[in-house]
């Protein structure tokens, strides 16, 4: 019997090649199907495979709801066109490679529901042994650099907490708080997630982490196993990874924080040449050593620099509130440091973002922290 209050709630997986993780794949299958909820479907989009993933599927016919596509159109437009077949008050993201817990759909809708303020929900990820933490959230500093979380204790001592971000492989978003656009029509892979909630952010509605072990996920697994079949993949998530990030800063900043985007543009165009001068020779000489997402490759800060002049379409979507940003004093000269950006490191307890960091933030919602 369906319990009260179990608004409908639609679980979205997209497979790409997943016969590589197959045992994985079909335990995650097995899992979205035996969630402790009543009201929930499972959509699962074959987005394009060239291996057995489709008669692997054949298995869950009468379960799922299955939508194979002719091409790979990107994690991004799979899950898009499964968003748009669905009608739920929720939507439960879901990674090819990500075992979910029983309880984990019933806890966080249960919350959701008591707070109108939350657009996005996620719980702590594990390892498939149950035995380390591989995801929480993450935090952006206010000039785009990323924020290395440093000392995470054990599963149990996981507090309650906001984050700029929490990564899409397990997240449930409520509908109405995003409306009819899942993720930009630009996007392929990578950085939909940060867009998404940086979304929700604008438009007034929290986005946060509650500590239960929510799934099992080792991040890569699919992309790794993916990449076995088409050889040639992670040359294009290589490209999305570095164009969605710099289309997505250039969005977020022009609108909301033009001064920090001139300062990061600047530092490009200042750090390029080197940049080219000494990674290009290297690239000649082991480039079979930089296949991997994040790698370099040639003229790299170009597609950076191109992408800072474009849009995202759903710019037209964002709210007047500033997404949550940490503002720690002298981060600014980290664009400059080359040839990487060294993380901005806190400790974990000194990340957590509680509630009366968020009513006491700045130009909602920046936080500021002194260190």
């Amino acid at each position: 019997m369906q319990e009260i209050n179990q608004p409908k709630v639609t679980v979205i997986i997209v497979a790409y090649n997943a016969e590589g993780i197959k045992n994985i794949f079909k335990e995650c299958l097995d899992s979205a199907l035996n969630l402790k909820y009543d009201n929930y479907e499972v959509i699962v989009v074959n987005n394009g495979s060239t291996d057995r993933t489709r008669e692997i599927l054949e298995d869950y016919e009468k379960d799922l709801k299955i939508i194979n596509l002719k091409r790979n159109l990107g994690l991004a437009g799979a899950r898009n066109i499964a968003y748009e077949n669905s009608k739920s008050e929720f939507v439960l993201l879901l990674d090819s490679d990500v075992i979910p817990e029983k309880d984990s759909l019933k806890e966080l809708v249960k919350i959701s529901i008591k707070d109108n303020k939350i657009g996005a929900l996620g719980g702590i990820q594990v390892d498939y042994k149950k035995r380390n933490i591989t995801g929480l959230g993450a935090l952006i500093e206010i000039y785009g650099n990323n924020i290395f979380i440093d000392s995470i204790p054990s599963i149990d001592e996981i507090k309650e907490s906001y984050y700029s971000y929490i990564p899409s492989a397990f997240l449930l978003v409520k509908r109405k708080v995003i409306g009819n656009t899942l993720h930009p029509k630009e996007f392929f892979t990578y950085s939909e997630d940060t867009e998404l909630c940086f979304r929700i952010w604008s438009r007034g509605y929290y986005v946060k982490l509650i500590p239960i072990v929510a799934c099992r996920h080792e991040f890569g697994t699919s992309v790794r196993s993916a990449s076995i079949v088409k050889q040639n993949i992670i040359k294009k998530l290589n490209y999305s990874y570095h164009k969605n990030y710099a289309i997505l800063l250039a969005t977020i900043y022009k609108k909301y924080l033009p001064n920090a985007l001139l300062l990061h543009v600047f530092s490009k165009l200042l750090t390029s040449p080197i940049v080219e001068t000494i990674n290009f020779p290297r690239y000649l000489l082991y480039r079979n050593n930089y296949n991997y997402i994040g790698a370099y490759y040639p003229l790299i800060n170009l597609t950076y620099l191109k992408h800072y002049m474009k849009t995202i379409s759903t710019i037209t979507e964002y709210g007047e509130n500033i997404p949550l940003l940490i503002n720690i004093k002298g981060s600014w000269k980290y664009l400059f440091y080359y040839p990487r950006a060294p993380y901005i490191k806190l400790n974990y307890y000194d990340s957590i973002i509680k509630d009366e960091d968020i009513f006491r933030s700045n130009r909602k919602f920046i936080i500021t922290k002194n260190y």
